[in-house]
């Protein structure tokens, strides 16, 4: 993978983190404090988030193609970086709160939906994309 593929996917993740981060923002507020009001400084606590969660995509750059099993482990490394961030700016930006365990536990399971999901929506791009630059190969070499 290139650099510029590297920034590619850091950018299109962005979109992708934020959108569900702002979902899981909007249902965690529901349950844990409906009638609430919040200020536009949660928009900007959002979007600083999604940037730095984002940034943890480097982690997958590779001069060289990784196997599954260098995959799998960087995919690790990347969780167990992701989680403690995570929590970290929750507890930074007042959105839990230390000792409110079926926040942290509902915190935790919204940070593996949103993994899965962001996993899944790359996949399926770069997928697609595979597939097409296969195609376009198939024709190159019928010609």
């Amino acid at each position: 993978m290139t650099m510029k593929d590297c920034f590619r996917r850091i950018y299109r993740s962005f979109f992708v983190i934020t959108t569900f981060t702002l979902l899981m923002t909007a249902l965690f507020t529901y349950i844990f404090c409906p009638g609430d009001r919040f200020s536009n400084s949660l928009l900007w606590e959002v979007l600083i988030f999604s940037v730095l969660v984002s940034m943890l995509g480097f982690l997958f750059y590779s001069k060289k193609e990784l196997s599954k099993h260098q995959m799998f482990i960087r995919q690790l490394i990347h969780m167990m970086l992701l989680t403690p961030l995570v929590f970290g700016m929750a507890l930074l930006f007042g959105w839990i709160e230390i000792g409110a365990l079926s926040e942290g536990i509902t915190l935790l399971l919204m940070i593996v939906f949103v993994y899965i999901m962001v996993w899944t929506i790359c996949y399926r791009a770069d997928e697609n994309e595979a597939k097409k630059i296969n195609e376009r190969l198939k024709n190159f070499q019928s010609r």
